[in-house]
């Protein structure tokens, strides 16, 4: 099994384990900065100020979508930095990280291998 620099990543901080074909690792986060994640209203000239919350416990909640996001596009950059070929353009480098990319976490024709599920605050 080759391991992939998110593989790496986790299993030098203890996230991950390799051993069995199903990892389920918590994660414990602090923000460094304080937090808004809006529930995707708007209206014209106004910002969305709803906070994402938890229907059944009303407790505030960060959805697995914005931690999947995240983690996406930081590993297409660092993908894009590290193996992109400098007889390339950026954008061409970042065509073939996302390829990469697409085969982990998926896209709309396939399911991904990495599971995000909501943060609990």
């Amino acid at each position: 099994m080759q391991l992939t620099f998110l593989d790496t990543l986790l299993k030098k901080r203890g996230l991950i384990n390799v051993s069995c074909g199903v990892d389920i690792n918590k994660i414990f986060a602090r923000a460094l900065d304080p937090i808004h994640i809006g529930a995707g209203g708007y209206r014209l000239g106004r910002v969305d100020n709803t906070i994402v919350r938890d229907p059944v416990t009303d407790v505030p909640k960060i959805p697995g979508t914005s931690f999947a996001g995240v983690v996406k596009e930081f590993y297409t950059l660092y993908l894009t930095e590290k193996d992109g070929s400098k007889d390339k353009s950026y954008e061409e480098n970042r065509k073939c990280a996302e390829e990469r990319v697409k085969q982990i976490f998926g896209d709309e024709n396939r399911k991904g291998k990495l599971r995000f599920y909501d943060g609990q605050i």
